[in-house]
């Protein structure tokens, strides 16, 4: 059973579309994030394709402010997935 796709989830989708990624990293990554399956392997594969991007006719700066907005939402992709299972450890609060 697949979950819903966050928002969090779009925002990287969004931000990948903007780079001159591979075609086929880019619908397989697309693939991995409509199945709501998108997992830390997945991101560290994003980010190590993400560094070796060289601007062909693009701008460099708009490669550059898209790269980081790209980083950005996966620290943000993180700090939701990490204060999601820590709100559902449960347990008892002490008072």
């Amino acid at each position: 059973m697949t979950r819903q796709v966050t928002e969090d989830e779009i925002q990287i989708w969004n931000t990948i579309e903007k780079l001159p990624f591979a075609s086929e990293d880019k619908s397989f990554w697309k693939e991995v994030i409509n199945e709501g399956s998108l997992n830390e392997d997945v991101v560290k594969d994003i980010q190590s394709k993400l560094g070796k991007l060289q601007p062909g006719d693009e701008d460099p700066m708009e490669l550059t402010r898209n790269t980081a907005e790209l980083n950005r939402h996966i620290q943000t992709w993180r700090l939701s997935r990490n204060l999601r299972g820590f709100s559902n450890r449960g347990g008892r609060r002490r008072r």
